[in-house]
């Protein structure tokens, strides 16, 4: 298994007074390492795709389950609370929480991850009927299908098709006009 961590947050003494402080902990607290977990995203490879691998902008199709973190039960997943099939993305365009947008990155279809990803993470820290804010997440993704991202483009041009004889616009002007538009590359 290959471990690998993003978003990492470097705790210093003056971060971690500032979180006694404002929580209204004292030393006498237990500040063990369930704590220090929920500070950063960090995912495990479960098992190694063998397909294409999924770059920001692909759109990609995994299927998923969602438990809530607790250190007190097998790989940290507590009570499951949502699962999902053939969810569909463009990958990196915050169409889905975070923890999607960056566990699924640089995975290959077939592949599986655990994503174990801090509240920020997965709904901005606020909950859903069946996620209670501020909770920590383990995720299982799976890859399942991705469409690789278009890299061919038409570059932006404004033809004169045909020259005006009145005022010409300028910028802070209303001004109507007619056009219309195609899908560069359709036949």
């Amino acid at each position: 298994m290959v471990s690998t961590m993003y978003g990492q947050v470097k705790v210093t003494s003056g971060f971690l007074l500032a979180v006694m402080t404002l929580t209204g902990c004292n030393s006498g607290n237990d500040w063990g390492p369930s704590w220090l977990d929920q500070l950063y995203f960090n995912f495990t490879e479960l098992r190694a795709g063998t397909g294409p691998m999924a770059a920001v902008g692909d759109v990609v199709t995994i299927d998923y389950v969602v438990w809530l973190h607790d250190d007190d039960e097998t790989d940290d997943k507590g009570q499951q609370v949502d699962s999902g099939i053939a969810l569909e993305f463009v990958l990196g365009a915050d169409q889905v929480p975070w923890a999607f947008d960056q566990g699924v990155v640089g995975m290959m279809v077939g592949g599986e991850r655990r994503l174990v990803a801090p509240p920020d993470y997965l709904l901005g820290g606020q909950g859903l009927t069946n996620i209670p804010g501020g909770s920590a997440v383990v995720i299982d993704v799976e890859l399942v299908n991705l469409q690789t991202r278009v890299t061919d483009s038409a570059s932006f041009t404004i033809p004169d098709l045909n020259i005006g004889t009145g005022t010409e616009a300028v910028a802070g002007n209303t001004v109507s006009v007619a056009y219309a538009g195609w899908l560069y590359g359709a036949s």
